[in-house]
């Protein structure tokens, strides 16, 4: 009978060309999912992104006496909406793409019995937070 192949743990051999190819394809369609579901949760929520978004412009506007803003051509405002949502799916899944991506170094370094995918982790972090706190200032 035909007996179904095991899949070996990727930590314990030597992947080759077509292994490296294959698990890359996989994390990156991971990733792309990941952003995908982060849109659509921020498409539902994409006029309260705008708001907050606007909200420091409107109060100053109320201090100097700005005109409100406008819509320039019909399509902008569909064009804002979903740039808007499409960066905030970014910004909210950052952590699943990071995951996903650095699964494959991960992979890597433990075949070399290397130490630097605990300190490429923690960098990740820091660049994704400190992004986020430069975002909101």
């Amino acid at each position: 009978m035909g007996q179904a192949k095991k899949k070996q743990d990727p930590c314990e051999r030597t992947m080759s060309l077509e292994d490296h190819l294959e698990e890359l394809r996989a994390r990156l369609i991971f990733a792309i999912i990941g952003v995908a579901v982060g849109a659509i949760v921020c498409l539902v929520f994409g006029t309260h992104l705008i708001r907050f978004i606007e909200m420091p412009y409107n109060n100053l506007r109320g201090e100097y006496s700005l005109e409100a803003l406008k819509v320039l051509a019909p399509a902008d405002a569909f064009a804002v909406y979903m740039r808007i949502s499409l960066i905030g799916g970014l910004i909210l899944s950052s952590p699943w793409v990071f995951i996903s991506c650095g699964c494959l170094l991960q992979l890597d370094s433990m075949n070399t019995k290397n130490d630097t995918s605990v300190w490429l982790c923690l960098f990740r972090r820091y660049c994704s937070w400190e992004g986020r706190c430069f975002f909101y200032l």
